[in-house]
């Protein structure tokens, strides 16, 4: 698992299948799937035995795209224009290798990306007021129903949309928000494990503790800077 990558990527099957990380689970992504992972994310992806798998790999650097979630998702969006540009980049590359024709490509590639992740964003713009609200404060003891509540939604319609845009609940979410934003603060050096609790809205740090390891796979002073 990469805890805090510098670059953003992007993988979609175009045949076969491979597994990846979303939330504290890990789910098949099969051909007409897209894996979106923002710079400094935690995520994760393999290869299982025996089996094939095609897909479109992109690499991003940090910053240069708005993607829809600030944590590793897995949504359903097909990606012809994609495989297209990048069949006729690598075309090109491998044969005359001409600046202008290669910038063209480069081009019509880096649309294809923008447009794949911004078409995921539009389907999930109805959401990105309430992450930001509860980002602005993690601390604070969110719950299913006031989550709802802010969208005047149901609880079962946020689950849907919430299960359709991130792959997880709303809740499981808001756990995934608080641990990304608990692997920063550990990583700066400036706080202890209880300090970071408490900002991500634990009183228990044993609780903490728990639950960081469930999502991220570690204890949380595995993230501490190694002198302290």
């Amino acid at each position: 698992m990469r805890l805090r990558p510098r670059f953003a990527q992007v993988l979609v099957t175009l045949s076969g299948c491979g597994i990846v990380r979303v939330g504290e689970a890990w789910r098949e992504l099969k051909p007409g799937m897209a894996y979106l992972m923002p710079a400094e994310t935690p995520s994760a992806y393999h290869v299982l035995a025996e089996r094939d798998w095609t897909l479109l790999w992109v690499h991003i650097n940090a910053g240069a795209l708005r993607f829809p979630s600030p944590v590793a998702t897995m949504v359903e969006q097909e990606a012809q224009g994609l495989q297209y540009s990048i069949g006729g980049l690598l075309h090109e590359a491998l044969g005359y290798a001409e600046p202008e024709p290669l910038a063209d490509w480069i081009r019509l590639t880096a649309c294809e990306v923008r447009r794949l992740v911004c078409g995921t964003a539009r389907n999930t713009s109805r959401l990105s007021p309430l992450w930001a609200e509860v980002q602005a404060n993690l601390a604070h003891p969110w719950t299913r129903d006031e989550l709802a509540g802010r969208l005047g939604l149901s609880g079962e319609r946020l689950r849907k949309l919430c299960q359709d845009s991130t792959g997880m609940s709303p809740m499981a979410y808001v756990t995934r928000l608080r641990m990304q934003h608990a692997t920063a603060l550990l990583a700066s050096g400036r706080y202890s494990v209880t300090q970071v609790s408490l900002r991500v809205g634990y009183d228990n740090t044993l609780a903490f503790s728990t639950a960081f390891k469930r999502v991220m796979g570690m204890p949380p002073s595995s993230c501490l800077p190694r002198n302290l």
